[in-house]
């Protein structure tokens, strides 16, 4: 029951995220599975401006209760020329994005609690 509700989660995630140009190529991939020690961390960038970051652990590990914690963000660049951020959180209560957002500045990979900081989130939230 587990694996389906995080592939269901995951799939959310993945249907959410805008898709990249046939022709875009990836030029920044970071991936770690040993992140916070049964967790993960990934994050590329593509040459098209598409920019994703998302972590996750295992939360309660070895109880009845346990399921995986995802946080991560993603930004694009629109139709209109700007670019725009989600940030989200998935949970044991389902997914949770933040509405695209507008920003002007240009953000390298930082943690989603900076990225969700920077949209009015506060950090630690």
């Amino acid at each position: 029951m587990k694996v389906v509700i995080l592939l269901l989660v995951l799939l959310t995630i993945v249907n959410g995220m805008p898709k990249p140009e046939a022709n875009s190529k990836i030029i920044n991939y970071e991936y770690n599975t040993m992140y916070l020690g049964g967790g993960y961390k990934y994050a590329f960038e593509s040459d098209d401006g598409i920019k994703k970051e998302e972590t996750g652990e295992i939360v309660n590990e070895g109880r009845d209760d346990q399921f995986i914690k995802v946080t991560g963000s993603y930004s694009y660049i629109g139709d209109d020329g700007k670019m725009y951020m989600v940030v989200y959180t998935a949970d044991e209560n389902g997914f949770h994005p933040s509405p695209p957002k507008p920003f002007a500045m240009s953000i390298s990979f930082a943690s989603p609690a900076i990225l969700n900081s920077l949209i009015g989130g506060g950090i630690g939230k």
